[in-house]
């Protein structure tokens, strides 16, 4: 039997590109929490500097640091700073708000706010959406773990090319760079134009950002290549949740003249990925449709068999076409 997809709970959140990343976890950076520090500078304390009582090594983190909106797309988040009053559910509010940005009933949070609490919040939800839908694997995958712990995951691909649908399937990837089976990077091109998803098989470096930097040096010194006939792609179907509410905030006393003594009853950021076989077009009048052939019985079609098996830890980055800091990694190293 295939297991469930859904997975968050040994998970890291990294606040910055060069955190390290712990070992045998996944782990995810998306730095939204910066857009609650901004409406909080701009908004409602009306600095530049936010004061607090014992600031917390994140807080000073905040106050000398910056990000570049113009790295993100608005339509895949939004922030804000919620007052409560008498009467007032903030726990609806976000449910209502998530629904209406993302058109989507997303995971909701388990903690419950008082009417009167003041609330740092911020979420980020992409449910990806091909061009051409790929085709199930009815058997799954059986994905290897860092530490070689293997486990039969929900997956997705192309294996074989029969029909012209085939071909539409392949002529959404391109292969940035090929080293071998387990050392790969590839794009998927997505109906949404402004975003790149870049699915890259590499061994894992200490941090996000000698893990980039190594995807791009790769990327800008090779040629962009094409799917072939012969070659065949299966990944495994990804849905990825994470509720992070910062403790070094929480209860904390501001000390600006604006609101002093006002502090905030949490600073939460809400993640949400998923990625399966979803796409805007499939084959006519078939609806869901399954391949049922091993992939490693596949007869060779081509001289140069390459096979795109995301069965090991792999990297998923969404970047905002035209930057080359990304704005959404994710780390999977077990499902």
């Amino acid at each position: 039997m295939v297991s469930s997809p859904v997975f968050a709970s040994s998970s890291q959140h990294v606040t910055t590109l060069n955190e390290s990343l712990e070992k045998d976890s996944n782990a995810v950076y998306c730095p939204i929490f910066y857009f609650i520090w901004d409406i909080l500078k701009e908004k409602i304390v009306k600095e530049n500097k936010i004061e607090f009582q014992e600031p917390s090594d994140f807080i000073k983190f905040l106050n000398n640091s910056s990000y570049s909106a113009d790295n993100f797309l608005k339509e895949y988040f939004w922030a804000d700073i919620i007052l409560g009053y008498e009467g007032f559910d903030i726990n609806n509010y976000i449910k209502e708000k998530n629904k209406e940005k993302f058109q989507e009933d997303i995971k909701e949070l388990e903690q419950k706010f008082k009417e009167y609490d003041a609330v740092g919040y911020s979420a980020f939800f992409k449910n990806i959406f091909f061009y051409f839908k790929f085709y199930e694997i009815e058997k799954g995958i059986d994905f290897f773990s860092e530490t070689g712990y293997v486990k039969n995951v929900p997956a997705f691909g192309l294996i074989e090319y029969k029909t012209d649908y085939d071909w539409d399937i392949s002529n959404q990837i391109n292969i940035l760079d090929f080293i071998n089976d387990d050392d790969f990077i590839i794009k998927i091109n997505l109906p949404d134009k402004d975003v790149d998803l870049i699915l890259a098989k590499i061994p894992k470096k200490d941090n996000f950002d000698l893990m980039w930097k190594d995807c791009l040096g790769r990327i800008n010194n090779n040629k962009l290549d094409s799917f072939h006939k012969g070659y065949s792609i299966i990944i495994p179907k990804v849905e990825f949740y994470r509720d992070e509410d910062f403790p070094g905030i929480k209860g904390k006393g501001l000390l600006n003249k604006e609101k002093q003594g006002w502090f905030f009853s949490a600073f939460i950021t809400q993640i949400g990925f998923q990625m399966n076989n979803l796409g805007i077009k499939d084959m006519a009048g078939q609806g869901n449709f399954v391949l049922t052939r091993n992939i490693y019985l596949q007869e060779k079609e081509a001289k140069d068999i390459k096979r795109f098996i995301f069965d090991k830890p792999f990297l998923i980055a969404l970047r905002k076409k035209g930057q080359a800091e990304p704005f959404f990694l994710l780390w999977i190293n077990n499902i």
